[in-house]
């Protein structure tokens, strides 16, 4: 006789176990539309799956115009920023943080419509007027 031989393998499973935290997962971060400029937008709460919420929030501004993010806890504000037509758009990321382990960054879009009344502050340089509410 001649031929290769076949080799059977068995593989024999003892016991299985996961280790380490179970994942964490920021609810989503609604988006905003249609904002006013030079408005105070506020984004949050923001909560794990399951409505829990984290031991602390990392939050970020993504891509736009430059703005100021007020707040560190799962609720922040910012003022919505000024631009000629066509307007603009702000994208916000937030990670939430378990036992110093960090989520997945969830991240929400504002879409501000252009701003309409302009103010000249000398020099050439243009600033958009804000309404009378304080940041």
């Amino acid at each position: 006789m001649s031929g290769t031989a076949t080799t059977v393998s068995k593989v024999r499973w003892g016991r299985s176990a996961l280790s380490g935290s179970g994942a964490i997962i920021l609810n989503s971060v609604p988006n905003q539309g249609n904002v006013e400029p030079e408005t105070i937008v506020t984004i949050g709460p923001v909560t794990l799956i399951g409505g829990a919420s984290a031991d602390s929030y990392i939050w970020r501004q993504v891509s736009g115009p430059p703005i100021t993010i007020i707040g560190a806890g799962n609720t922040v504000t910012l003022r919505a920023p000024s631009a000629m037509p066509p307007g603009t758009s702000v994208v916000i990321g937030v990670i939430g943080v378990v036992g110093g382990v960090n989520s997945i960054e969830k991240t929400c879009t504002i879409s501000v419509l252009p701003q309409i009344r302009w103010s000249d502050v000398g020099g050439g340089n243009w600033i958009g007027q804000r309404p009378s509410v304080p940041l």
